[in-house]
């Protein structure tokens, strides 16, 4: 192949201008030459990034190249080939771009506010100020006095910074709670009694001779009605409701005090009472379900606690606005 005609096929070859057999013969000369291979890969891939505008000018750069490349001598042609050269010339071009990143930082000069003890806070407003140190020193009387004169001046007021309390809306729904009195106990021995029987048992003996809560017993009523017996259903939900209240586990005795509802026994509408009870200990976050159970028990002037509704609503619309 002729070296004036060589960049002439490589671009006929790629925009499509050379006939078939022409085609044939250059793909055999393309795998036969890495060069040429090369040059064809790179004179491509520059013709589709930058389309037809520029590729002029880079032909004429591979011609002077190729030139260059002619008149070196032999034992460094491998060096200064364009094989070796363009990936070299990236190098150079990418460790001149790094250089700023990993030339070290001037340190600052050493001043008398810098120049402070390691680990040691230092605040602004107390920074050594030299001229009055040194005048102080000049002048001592004349120190003393402005020091007596700064004590004598009033000290600024400073506006208390008063913080909204949070409503303690567990301890409104304990104060509003009716324990349940402690029934279904009987004298047989403990070997014989069932699971509901040892909970009624457990749950009379949850306060000390201090009446003080033992919260062990409660915990005891919940394990020995789980799972509730299904024979006595409403009972040991009842007691497990309860049992769970005390203990603070409102949404668990809110669900247990619901399933007493649906049962539309006696106890209803204290189960309802109750699940009032225990959405008021669970807001702000059970607003909705709050207001629809007092509104379900407002409804129904018959009710049982219809004037304990009245005034929890009215007891907690006066601690809210405040």
């Amino acid at each position: 192949m002729r070296k004036d005609n060589y960049y002439n096929n490589i671009e006929d070859y790629i925009l499509g201008r050379m006939l078939p057999d022409e085609i044939r013969r250059f793909e055999e000369q393309i795998r036969k030459n890495p060069d040429l291979n090369e040059d064809v890969n790179l004179y491509r891939g520059i013709i589709t990034a930058t389309g037809n505008k520029r590729y002029w000018d880079f032909r004429n750069k591979l011609e002077r190249i190729n030139k260059h490349d002619q008149k070196k001598i032999k034992p460094f042609r491998f060096i200064f080939s364009r094989r070796f050269f363009i990936p070299l010339t990236f190098l150079v071009i990418l460790a001149i771009a790094l250089i700023p990143l990993f030339k070290p930082q001037p340190k600052p000069l050493k001043t008398e506010q810098n120049n402070s003890i390691p680990g040691e806070k230092q605040d602004p407003g107390t920074q050594p100020n030299i001229e009055k140190k040194i005048a102080a020193e000049q002048d001592p009387q004349k120190t003393k006095d402005e020091q007596k004169h700064n004590s004598d001046l009033p000290t600024p007021k400073v506006d208390k910074i008063i913080r909204p309390q949070r409503i303690n809306y567990i301890a409104l729904a304990n104060s509003e709670y009716i324990d349940l009195g402690a029934q279904g106990i009987n004298k047989s021995p403990q070997s014989q009694k069932s699971n509901l029987e040892k909970a009624w048992l457990a749950y009379a003996r949850r306060r000390n001779i201090n009446n003080i809560l033992d919260t062990a017993k409660l915990y005891d009523v919940i394990a020995l009605l789980e799972p509730p017996d299904s024979t006595n259903l409403f009972d040991c939900l009842k007691l497990r409701a309860n049992a769970y209240f005390q203990v603070g586990h409102f949404k668990k005795a809110a669900q247990d005090f619901q399933n007493d509802i649906f049962t539309g026994t006696f106890y209803q509408y204290d189960a309802e009472w109750n699940l009032l009870l225990c959405q008021l200990a669970l807001l702000p976050g059970s607003r909705v379900e709050f207001d629809r159970q007092m509104e379900k028990i407002l409804n129904k002037p018959t009710h049982t606690f219809y004037q304990d509704a009245i005034s929890l609503k009215e007891k907690l619309s006066r601690v809210e606005r405040k």
